[in-house]
């Protein structure tokens, strides 16, 4: 990562796997302001619903907004990061996820039209 003030430096990501769900940690900043430390949380490989975790008044606060829900300005939304906290915007993300995939595979079906079964014999022409 390039920094103005320290130059560039690594920051490691970090995966994090439930069940079938990987979900990843990734670094974005060392500073921004008001924040002294901004990292991203999305389930791979979907990238539409991201959280983010931001560091200030001493203490990690997690961000997270639903797809197609309204922005309401910085910070009014974050909660403590906790156990708990983590654990509910992972299973909101894995909710939204297996939504959006449910609706590709529908919108699939409906561009691709009734599905044949190719192991099935045809009826017979009349």
């Amino acid at each position: 990562m390039e920094d103005s003030e320290i130059g560039d430096y690594k920051a490691p990501a970090l995966i994090i796997q439930k069940e079938t769900v990987r979900a990843i940690l990734h670094p974005i900043s060392r500073s921004a302001p008001g924040v002294t430390g901004i990292v991203d949380f999305y389930v791979m490989p979907a990238y539409d619903d991201i959280a983010r975790l931001f560091f200030y008044d001493d203490a990690w606060h997690l961000h997270h907004m639903s797809p197609g829900s309204p922005d309401v300005g910085p910070h009014r939304r974050d909660q403590p990061l906790s156990r708990e906290t983590f654990r509910a915007v992972l299973e909101a993300m894995i909710r939204n996820a297996a939504r959006s995939l449910r609706m590709d595979r529908e919108d699939q079906v409906d561009r691709a039209g009734p599905y044949v079964d190719a192991t099935r014999p045809r009826p017979a022409a009349p």
